[in-house]
């Protein structure tokens, strides 16, 4: 069955055209100008062709007329993806349910990790993108609690939007009575930080 597309105002992203919002970024959808099927019997080296010519178009007229495209030092996010903004707008908060616990109730602590989009555009502050860290060694246990708990909201954060996770990880990181610290790196740079002293 063929459908009739056209793209999200929102995130770029291809959807029916009689659909009533986005699936992929929740937008109401707004039909200006539906992607019509190809003519049927078009050779390879035609659809090629003809492929190169919108491609080409597409490059001197700017994409959907947004000016950020017109600019040739400016990226263009590949297919599929929502426009991506400077990582510096997306703030990172890493917090506990205790900063003391005694050893014994270890099991019941929970770590949580939040981000705000504070820019103006649609963010992607992907978890896939985040490693924990505990007293500076890598804790991959960690990394994969959050990772695969990730919601829709981790891949298309609206502006002025939050999304938070949370996780019990106390009977993991806490071996032993001690002082942790654990951090948290997004794309290789340090965002947030949270101190635990686990007693006996």
């Amino acid at each position: 069955m063929a459908y009739e597309l056209t793209l999200c105002a929102d995130c770029a992203r291809h959807v029916k055209a009689d659909a009533a919002c986005c699936p992929f970024c929740d937008a109401p959808v707004v039909v200006a100008s539906p992607l019509r099927p190809l003519p049927a019997g078009l050779s390879r080296s035609a659809l090629l062709a003809l492929s190169a010519s919108l491609a080409l178009a597409d490059c001197r007229s700017g994409s959907r007329g947004d000016p950020s495209h017109d600019d040739p030092g400016s990226m263009i996010s590949a297919y599929g993806a929502a426009p991506e903004i400077a990582a510096s707008e997306v703030t990172w908060e890493l917090s506990a349910s205790a900063t003391t616990i005694p050893m014994h109730d270890r099991r019941r602590w929970r770590l949580r990790v939040a981000a705000t989009n504070r820019g103006t555009r649609t963010a992607m502050p992907s978890l896939h993108d985040c490693d924990f860290w505990v007293n500076s060694v890598a804790a991959p246990a960690v990394d994969r609690a959050f990772r695969d708990a990730g919601s829709h909201e981790w891949s298309f954060l609206r502006p002025g939007g939050s999304a938070q996770l949370e996780a019990a990880l106390g009977a993991t990181l806490f071996e032993q009575p001690g002082d942790y610290e654990i951090t948290l790196r997004h794309a290789g740079v340090t965002v947030a930080a949270v101190r635990v002293r686990v007693v006996p």
